[in-house]
């Protein structure tokens, strides 16, 4: 029913979002979340709503997407809500919340609101067709409640989206697009393969990465780290050739060296 090509358009679809949430949520709260594409399957929007603890450890946003408002849901788990407000507000050791069932303050309401727009925008900005349909929120963030019995019964992609730290796991998004209205994205049949295509990189453009030249690495005992005062000097050796990293891996070989009186490294090559 579910053709290979139409699966893997979406999981592209849900990979693309993640990488710009944590774009925006890196610019929001001044700190690295990971956000990263956890599973995406085909549901009833009913199902999806069950699933990942109680109604109450969740909130809600209603999406309408296309010219007859196809039913879709930005679902945030309250204890991710909670890690993001306390990020938003300086607080970076916000516990959530014991009572899941207590009514949202008037400041967590707002910021969630804020995240369910962002999340909204991200959607446009995703759409696997640049002149996609009409997508906006009507509704959030709230319970279960705003969801229409009608609407429980449409089948969905439903993409799970993991937020936290290289250490920790601060909870989910789950992101819901009806099944026909994102078909309906598909190149029409006899065109050409995706595989055929430039990529295109302009969704991901304005992401934000971190680059780091490393000069070389220096084996320390604790104890000798621990030691270490302000004037002392830790010695690397000869600074030969340097790798660039980003994100953590190295992607290219460089030369250290000095330009215009600034620190600097030319690259030679790319990293195997």
């Amino acid at each position: 029913m579910y053709s290979d090509a139409a699966l893997l358009r979406a999981e592209e679809f849900y990979r693309a979002l993640a990488e710009r949430i944590r774009s925006r949520f890196i610019s929001r709260a001044s700190g690295d979340f990971r956000v990263e594409m956890a599973g995406m399957q085909v549901m009833r929007l009913a199902e999806v709503m069950k699933e990942n603890g109680t109604a109450d450890s969740k909130v809600y946003g209603i999406v309408r997407i296309g010219t007859f408002g196809q039913p879709g849901v930005v679902m945030v788990q309250r204890a991710l809500l909670t890690r993001i407000i306390g990020a938003m507000l300086g607080d970076d050791e916000g516990e959530a919340d014991e009572d899941d069932a207590r009514p949202l303050s008037p400041v967590a309401r707002r910021i969630a609101s804020r995240v369910m727009i962002d999340v909204v925008d991200e959607i446009r900005t995703c759409w696997p067709d640049p002149t996609g349909p009409n997508i906006e929120l009507v509704g959030g963030p709230g319970s279960t409640r705003l969801v229409a019995p009608h609407m429980e019964q449409e089948e969905v992609y439903a993409g799970t989206l993991r937020v936290g730290s290289p250490d920790t796991d601060y909870g989910t998004i789950t992101v819901t697009a009806g099944v026909d209205v994102l078909r309906e994205a598909e190149p029409p049949p006899g065109t050409r393969s995706n595989k055929n295509r430039e990529p295109d990189f302009s969704r991901v453009m304005p992401l934000e990465l971190e680059l780091v030249a490393e000069l070389g690495r220096v084996p320390m005992r604790v104890r000798d780290l621990r030691a270490l005062a302000v004037g002392d000097l830790i010695p690397v050796g000869r600074v030969g050739e340097c790798q660039v990293r980003v994100n953590g891996k190295a992607v290219l070989s460089g030369e250290a060296g000095h330009t215009e009186g600034q620190r600097s490294v030319r690259i030679v090559r790319k990293a195997r």
